[in-house]
């Protein structure tokens, strides 16, 4: 029952509305889902993305409440008003029937995360489309790339939009505001993993959901994340065990 209430929902699930319709406690509700959510993210491992692919940041968390008094109030925008928990999440869309989506948390929107994820998850021979971050200028030479230049216009050279991209951050920033609230942290990366899963099949109908997710999670071993997670309060601050794009990660190339 919960796997079905779970796929249900395009934006996510949260686990204090599970709790409500099952009659359970919030943490009976919040584990089955995570262990859900870290099978999900499993899947990225092999997931290979081609032809046209978009990419591009969103971040999330971190949020700076302005100061009462207009004289006391600071720039937000400065790296030393931050409050350190804003987080990224790095995304690569396949354009196309498919519009199949890989998303990846990271602490920023960094060169290199965008690096290993074009490096292993997009065929060799597709082209990529992106804004001008900074980030993306070491995919130069990796990739056959597009390029908009935002500060002049929203698309600056035909069909070099990064529209899918933007479109699934639309749903998972109301996923964030409207279903989750806090994401930003530890889980950020199931989040995101779980957000692109929705957004690739939010028309498959419920059926075929819940029993294509009840398969992946009955193949996933014993999660060394959530095992014992009630059991064994030190487990909430450890970090997570698994699929990691800054782990392992080969060296970027520089210059």
């Amino acid at each position: 029952m919960a796997i079905a209430l779970a796929v249900q929902s395009v934006k996510g699930k949260a686990a204090t509305e599970l709790k409500r319709q099952l009659g359970v406690d919030y943490k009976t509700a919040f584990v089955p889902l995570h262990k859900l959510r870290e099978a999900i993210a499993a899947q990225r491992e092999d997931l290979k993305l081609d032809d046209v692919v978009e990419m591009d940041g969103m971040y999330v968390g971190g949020h700076i409440r302005p100061e009462n008094k207009a004289e006391k109030r600071i720039d937000r925008r400065l790296a030393e008003a931050q409050t350190g928990k804003r987080m990224a999440i790095i995304a690569i869309r396949e354009r196309g029937d498919g519009n199949r989506t890989l998303a990846a948390a990271a602490r920023d929107e960094r060169g290199d995360v965008a690096w290993h994820l074009v490096r292993n998850h997009v065929r060799d021979g597709a082209e990529l489309r992106a804004d001008q971050h900074k980030s993306y200028d070491k995919l130069v030479g990796l990739a056959s790339m597009v390029r908009n230049d935002h500060g002049k216009a929203y698309v600056e050279t035909p069909d070099a939009s990064t529209n899918q991209a933007e479109s699934f951050f639309s749903r998972a920033r109301r996923g964030e505001i409207g279903i989750y609230h806090h994401v930003a942290g530890k889980y950020l990366d199931w989040y995101a993993a779980e957000w692109a899963w929705r957004e690739d099949y939010r028309r498959m109908d419920i059926r075929s959901l819940a029993k294509g997710l009840l398969r992946q999670a009955l193949g996933q071993p014993v999660s060394r994340n959530m095992a014992g997670y009630w059991q064994r309060p030190n487990k909430r601050d450890q970090p997570l065990v698994g699929w990691n794009p800054l782990s392992g990660m080969q060296t970027a190339p520089t210059g």
